[in-house]
């Protein structure tokens, strides 16, 4: 009964894990309860045994099984709470070497046996367990168990990484590698590769090596794909499929079929041709490659030195050559060309020759002049043969035609060698065509053309010389060309001569007669500068210009005269000093040159001025007079004198001398002019004689006392000055009032002294002078009567007294009584009497002078009682 209930515990440890029987008997009603004392309930567990009868066996492929029984409860009564089972890889058995990794996997709180899935195939695995306790809070751990299994073998689990080797593989055979499949991946023990290639026939093959990794597959076709597999082999079965595909290298091509080269059209060939056989080499043809050559031109007869050959590439089916030569053998080259990445490979050539249809020539002869055999008549061309590759056919024959201003001229030239045409019978200056062109059998070639022009003539002589006069000291000449019938040269220039003959004025021929050239005149001529009034002798003559020559036409010569005009020159004026004198001038001049006359003499006409004041205006007649006298002048002064010829036409220019008449002694008309504003002094101003112009050295004035007009004789000095010749303004002072004086003034030069110029003048007078006291002085109860003397010195006549009286002590001047003693220059004592005054007054007496000049007055006072 005890075996039983224990029985029935250890199961329930097992169970639940749990060492608390009495919650055991609570969850597991199935049990049953059982009574249990308290002592037994608390009684301690320790650690658990071994598990016991551990085995492992392989379960299927990558899995272990893994069982064990529980451990003896013998000596622990402790349910077990759990498990632990850890398990490593120890070795792959394909690889033969211990595992790198070996650490254990674990699976805690493991309640009973397990499977371990996911384990490699074909691998030792170490499993070790070990059973766990818990008393409350801690884990008790029992021994470890452990033993050793293998898994099962299994396919392999990879394929084989197969690739190309394309270096060493060819056209006809791909070389394929692989990478083994790992050790850990064969699940099993190899047995072989087993692989598979498809190509026209298939192919397959067993390799048991197991380190071979490489295979090379042969008899393969060019450009073609080829599919490689591969498998690994081990004693389970095969593993997975590695693949690679690979592309056959290529091949040069065959050589092209049927190469067919014909004419197509002028200076073109035709090519055609097939594809090279693709039974033995399938690879496509990428492009053509076409040569050609240049063999020999047909109208040369030899082949030619330089054929190398143009290249056509990227060729991709027939073509047509242009731009060849006409009438030409060629050589046509033709192969295929395969490209192999950057490689380009070229499959054999094939050749075949043709020759271009003919055609017309392609170039124009190159035709030049030959000046040096050509002439004013005819013309020589020349030409360079068209090359024979330019002829392209058979040579027939040259055919020129010559265009001029009179027609065209066609003709043949057999000779293909010739080179040469002299054409006759033209016109001088005159522009050619030369057209020139090749026939052949086909046609005609370009032209070439060349425009000649005949040498040039000398001109033809002028027509209708005209010379006439339509100015002075000129003629016009005009003319026409000359014909141009028979020589069309253009004249360029005309060449004009003239010569003086003569001059009409002088009457006899010029002695040098040279010719004056004046050329290079497009037409008619003016010619100017010439002499006026003679006759010229004038030629013209053409000028044709031919390079560096110049061609001179037959000369026209003409007579002719010019117009009259005015003398040209003047007659060469001068002075006859010696048969000058001071009131005459003598003037000489040398005749005008009958060369510049210009006309028939008329007279001379000469002007006489003096500081632009006409003297005289006369003619002179006498052609043979050279001198004239003028007298009735001034001396000392400058005369103009002209003097010019007067022919038919009109005046020539004018001759000019400037004479001067001799010097004489002064004159006397000298233009005086006299002041006195004050009564001792006269200011003097002069000027100098303006009808005698001769210089004044110097000048004498003088002054001379007349009378002194008063009642006492005074006498006084003469007084003379001497001034230069610039001044004209004097002053005499200190004279006396009221006297008349005479003034002199001369001059004196080289010559001597000149005449006198004299003036008078009064000087002025004074205020009268205080007069004395009267002599007698009568009074009666009435009247005043008074007498008084004359002043001394008189200066100057008193012609009347004012006499006036006064009483004293009255402010105003209103005389009482007005007396006026005319006097009239006397010089004796006057006397005046005043009436009809009071009687005991006191007056006073005031006498007046008054002279001849009203403004001076002298009163006097004179106290008188009455």
């Amino acid at each position: 009964m005890e075996v039983f209930l224990y029985s029935l515990l250890l199961m329930g440890v097992l169970a639940t894990g749990n060492c608390d029987l009495q919650s055991y008997s609570r969850e597991n009603n199935t049990v049953g309860e059982r009574n249990i004392n308290e002592t037994e309930r608390n009684l301690p567990c320790s650690e658990p045994g071994v598990v016991r009868n551990l085995e492992i066996f392989p379960y299927r492929p990558a899995k272990l099984k893994v069982t064990w029984n529980a451990p003896s409860r013998q000596n622990n009564p402790c349910n077990v709470k759990s498990y632990t089972l850890l398990y490593k890889l120890l070795k792959h058995k394909a690889c033969w070497v211990n595992a790198v990794d070996q650490t254990h996997k674990t699976f805690p709180r493991v309640s009973s046996g397990r499977n371990l899935t996911g384990l490699a195939d074909y691998a030792d695995y170490e499993v070790s367990v070990y059973a766990m306790v818990r008393d409350g809070s801690n884990s008790l751990q029992g021994p470890v168990t452990t033993e050793t299994a293998s898994t099962p073998s299994n396919v392999p689990s990879s394929a084989p990484v197969v690739s190309v080797d394309y270096e060493r593989s060819t056209s006809r055979s791909l070389f394929f590698t692989w990478e083994p499949v790992p050790c850990e991946d064969l699940n099993g023990p190899f047995l072989l590769y087993f692989i598979t290639s498809n190509g026209t026939s298939g192919q397959n093959e067993r390799i048991t090596y197991q380190n071979t990794n490489t295979k090379e597959v042969s008899h393969l076709i060019p450009c073609t794909l080829y599919e490689f597999t591969i498998r690994v082999v081990n004693d389970f079965g095969e593993g997975p499929i590695g693949r690679a595909v690979g592309k056959t290298k290529k091949e040069q091509p065959e050589e092209i079929r049927h190469l067919r080269v014909y004419p197509y059209a002028p200076a073109t060939l035709g090519i055609l041709w097939n594809a090279p056989a693709r039974q033995n080499n399938p690879c496509n043809v990428k492009s053509y490659t076409l040569l050609y050559k240049l063999v020999r031109h047909k109208a040369c007869g030899e082949d030619e030195v330089d054929q190398s050959y143009a290249t056509v590439e990227r060729v991709y089916s027939g073509r047509y050559l242009t731009g060849l030569a006409d009438y030409a053998v060629y050589e046509v080259s033709v192969y295929a060309i395969v490209r192999d990445g950057s490689k380009s490979l070229r499959g054999p050539v094939t050749r075949k020759r043709a020759r271009t249809p003919s055609n017309a020539p392609s170039s124009a002869p190159v035709v030049s002049i030959d000046h040096e055999r050509s002439t004013s008549r005819s013309l020589v061309f020349t030409w360079e043969s068209v090359p024979c590759k330019h002829l392209n056919g058979l040579f027939l024959h040259y055919q020129f035609t010559n265009i001029g201003p009179t027609g065209n001229q066609t003709g043949r030239i057999v000779g293909k060698e010739t080179n040469t045409k002299e054409i006759f019978q033209l016109l001088p200056c005159t522009s050619y065509e030369f057209a020139l062109r090749v026939v052949n059998n086909i046609g005609e070639g370009p032209i070439g053309i060349a425009v000649g022009k005949t040498k040039k003539e000398a001109p033809g002589r002028i027509r209708n010389l005209r010379i006439y006069a339509d100015g002075p000291a000129s003629l016009r000449v005009t003319w026409t060309v000359p014909s141009r019938q028979n020589n069309p040269c253009n004249v360029n220039t005309y060449n004009l001569l003239y010569k003086l003959v003569r001059h009409k004025a002088c009457g006899a021929d010029e002695v040098d007669q040279n010719n004056e050239t004046v050329s290079r005149f497009s037409s008619g001529s003016y010619l100017t500068g010439l002499e006026d009034y003679a006759d010229y002798e004038v030629s013209v003559y053409p000028i044709v210009e031919d390079g560096l020559r110049s061609l001179r036409g037959p000369v026209t010569t003409k007579t002719s005269r010019t117009l009259s005009n005015a003398p040209s020159s003047a007659p060469v004026v001068s002075v006859d000093n010696k048969r000058s004198s001071s009131r005459t001038l003598v003037f000489t001049w040398n005749s005008v040159p009958c060369e510049s006359l210009n006309g028939l003499f008329r007279h001379y006409q000469y002007l006489l001025t003096n500081n632009g004041t006409l003297q005289q205006n006369e003619m002179i007649r006498n052609p043979g007079i050279n001198t004239k006298e003028i007298s009735q002048l001034l001396p000392c002064t400058f005369y103009h004198f002209t003097l010019r010829v007067v022919n038919d036409f009109g005046e020539g220019p004018i001759g000019r001398v400037v004479g001067k008449t001799k010097k004489e002694p002064p004159g006397n008309d000298f233009n005086i002019r006299l002041r006195s504003t004050e009564p001792r002094s006269i200011s003097v101003r002069w000027t100098r004689p303006h009808r005698h112009p001769c210089t004044i050295s110097s000048q004498i004035i003088s002054i001379e006392m007349i009378d002194t007009g008063g009642c006492i004789n005074i006498s006084q000095s003469n007084e003379s000055t001497t001034f230069s010749s610039n001044v004209y303004f004097h002053r005499f002072n200190d004279l006396i009032p009221n006297t008349l004086y005479k003034i002199t003034l001369r001059a004196e030069n080289s010559k001597g002294y000149g005449e006198v110029s004299s003036q008078e003048k009064r000087t002025g007078e004074t205020y009268p002078p205080q007069l004395p006291k009267p002599e007698s002085l009568f009074l009666n109860t009435s009247v005043i009567r008074i007498r008084w003397g004359i002043p001394d010195p008189p200066h100057g006549i008193i012609l009347n007294y004012d006499i006036s009286v006064q009483a004293v002590g009255n402010l105003s001047w209103s005389p009482l009584k007005l007396t006026t003693v005319n006097t009239s220059g006397s010089c004796e004592s006057p006397t005046a009497s005043v009436a009809g005054l009071r009687p005991n007054t006191y007056y006073s007496l005031q006498i007046c002078k008054v002279n001849y000049n009203e403004v001076f007055k002298t009163t006097e006072f004179f106290p008188a009682i009455v």
